[in-house]
């Protein structure tokens, strides 16, 4: 596995610029971040859980960062996709549950599933001897 970021794949690149901004976004600017995904932030608990959300992607991002350094690196990418499809999952049925606007819940859907295509994407593009 590369230990360089520039010598990393273009996909987990994407991945981990995407997981960055995601992270620097509702951590440095939740508020914001609330209102781009159109969530209700007043009176609710949006803020504190898109600043955990935020801590979760950083840390996820910063574990891609240092891919080179894990013993299996297929398994935590593997992991890193499960963890956007269960997102995403969630977000659908929220959305249809009501509990997120449709405009919300297709937003975070189509964001957690881009973050599995470029996932997978990193994955295939992995040399093989790092199977």
């Amino acid at each position: 596995m590369a230990t360089r970021f520039a010598d990393y794949p273009f996909p987990l690149k994407l991945l981990i610029v995407g997981r960055s901004l995601v992270a620097s976004g509702s951590l440095l600017t939740p508020n914001v971040f609330a209102r781009v995904f159109r969530m209700e932030a007043a009176g609710t608990p949006a803020i504190p859980m898109g600043r955990m959300f935020g801590i979760r992607n950083a840390l996820l991002a910063f574990g891609l960062s240092r891919l080179g350094g894990f013993t299996s690196p297929r398994t935590f990418l593997k992991l890193n996709v499960l963890t956007d499809a269960v997102d995403a999952a969630v977000l659908v049925a929220a959305g249809r549950r009501g509990e997120l606007s449709k405009t919300t819940s297709t937003l975070g859907t189509v964001v957690a599933l881009s973050a599995v295509v470029m996932g997978a994407a990193s994955l295939a593009a992995l040399p093989a001897h790092e199977a």
